[in-house]
């Protein structure tokens, strides 16, 4: 952030000052007590299960001196510090958003956008690398895209910043739109519309809607770039938009589309030049724009990447880059945290993908798992969140998946994932299944399931604890292996 005076964050977030002075400097914003330090700005947000008026006296003691506040038990109790600026508000969150639009829009630079019902996190790693090999880029760290991941990453443009782009989550309606007038995005990244929150949203529709809110801010000189092989998505060939479209996909026939090509006679399948025929450690394809064909390499695993790829090569086109960039560029690919990695641990070979989980997502990693190599194929899936009376029906069309894709032996962890397993089970007769309410329950077996020479998917997220289940396993495989060579 550019460094300014108390008075100019008071401006910038309609503030009050009711304490100290308006000349002191500052030039970080934080809404955590354990960031602050000298030179910052601390914003005490009220959220559903803390308050940060309660942090004043540690955020002080970390010698930050500029507070925005909305209590009155708060100024009063700021009020015994002589060296303090105290600015107040009705709303702190609210002061956040004012500030971050306000403080955004100072600054003549690209702005892009991206959402999605999975791949959004991929996708906005994908369009850093590419972006920052030409240009100096800010982008959300990790997947801080709700609204104060999204304040947050506006706070990190400065006077140097050439470009921004910003992911945008969300699972409700109207989360989106507030997002997009913080920003303004002049260019907007679709991957796909799923049913993730669609407890909350109520059908893909309305997850449509939301979605779309993306381009809420967006006229005849912005541009969306959307993946045209969804079904939701498709739709949007055919109407009329104030802005500009760029479709991608597999299935982009029509004359300015980037076409996704995963062979060289055009049809769906992994370059054979891949280092590995079956993509688990990185495909190669084909993206075709104007006539120029230009051959891109993911040190990733997941044949469904290149769709995620083709939408962040559109908004990196779009942005001034071509396609030789781009290509050159994404090879130097590093992925968030947790994004469907391989590793192996002694005698186990583990995908985690452990950020969150939605039903697409959720096939998407299971094509992953079947196309490794691996003496069984083992699926550990946890419940999957936020889907309402939608739950069931979902969580069986997986275990249907996961039956199809003839996985060896599934494993799921929580009462919905139960689900899962009951419908693989009515679909295979050969898929061998367990499920179990916790994944302490699950951990108390593993060694009775998991075997040596396994390939075993991890797929869940956070709040199911599944990234103690990568832990775990990963300490198991070591034992594993001993046990093998002990016994050879």
């Amino acid at each position: 952030m550019d460094r300014m005076t108390v008075a100019k964050v008071a401006e910038l977030a309609g503030a009050e000052l009711v304490y100290g002075s308006a000349d002191r400097e500052v030039d970080k914003v934080v809404r955590d007590s354990r960031d602050a330090v000298s030179g910052s700005v601390f914003f005490a947000l009220i959220g559903e299960n803390n308050n940060g008026h309660r942090y004043l006296e540690q955020v002080y003691q970390n010698e930050c001196r500029v507070f925005v506040i909305c209590e009155d038990q708060a100024q009063e109790e700021l009020s015994k510090y002589e060296d303090v600026s105290v600015l107040k508000v009705k709303n702190t969150h609210q002061a956040m958003y004012t500030m971050a639009e306000h403080y955004l829009a100072q600054f003549d630079i690209p702005k892009i956008a991206i959402t999605g019902s999975s791949g959004k996190t991929t996708t906005k790693d994908m369009l850093f690398c590419m972006l920052s090999s030409k240009y100096r880029t800010v982008a959300n760290q990790k997947n801080y895209n709700n609204d104060i991941g999204v304040c947050l990453t506006a706070f990190d443009v400065d006077s140097t910043t050439e470009i921004a782009v910003f992911e945008m989550g969300m699972n409700h309606a109207d989360e989106i739109h507030l997002l997009a007038k913080i920003v303004r995005p002049q260019i907007a990244g679709i991957t796909n519309v799923g049913n993730a929150h669609i407890g909350n949203l109520g059908s893909r529709e309305n997850i449509m809607k939301a979605k779309m809110e993306i381009t809420d801010y967006m006229d005849e000189t912005s541009t969306l770039v959307y993946n045209t092989d969804n079904d939701m998505l498709a739709t949007l060939a055919e109407k009329e938009t104030p802005y500009h479209k760029l479709a991608v996909g597999y299935n982009a026939e029509q004359d300015g589309v980037i076409m996704v090509i995963l062979n060289q006679s055009g049809e769906e399948g992994i370059v054979e030049s891949s280092p590995s025929a079956s993509g688990e450690e990185g495909i190669t394809f084909i993206l075709r724009y104007q006539e120029e064909n230009m051959m891109f390499y993911l040190a990733v695993p997941g044949v469904y990447n290149a769709s995620n790829a083709a939408v962040a090569v559109g908004c990196a086109l779009t942005a001034g880059m071509d396609l030789a960039d781009c290509s050159n560029a994404i090879m130097n690919l590093k992925l968030s945290e947790d994004r469907m990695k391989i590793m192996r641990s002694g005698g186990i070979r583990i995908l985690n993908d452990t950020y969150n989980a939605n039903p697409a997502a959720a096939e998407a990693a299971i094509d992953v798992l079947a196309s490794v190599y691996g003496q069984r194929r083992v699926a550990i899936l946890a419940d999957m969140l936020e889907l309402g009376d939608h739950s069931e029906a979902l969580h069986r069309a997986t275990g249907a998946y996961a039956a199809q894709k003839k996985i060896d032996v599934l494993i799921t962890i929580g009462s919905e994932a139960a689900y899962i397993a009951d419908e693989a089970r009515k679909q295979s007769e050969t898929i061998q299944t367990y499920s179990f309410n916790c994944h302490e329950e699950f951990e108390n077996q593993a060694e009775e399931l998991i075997e040596y020479g396994d390939s075993v998917l991890i797929k869940g997220s956070h709040s199911m604890h599944m990234d103690q289940v990568v832990d775990f396993l990963k300490k198991m495989g070591t034992m594993i292996d001993r046990k093998e060579q002990e016994d050879e």
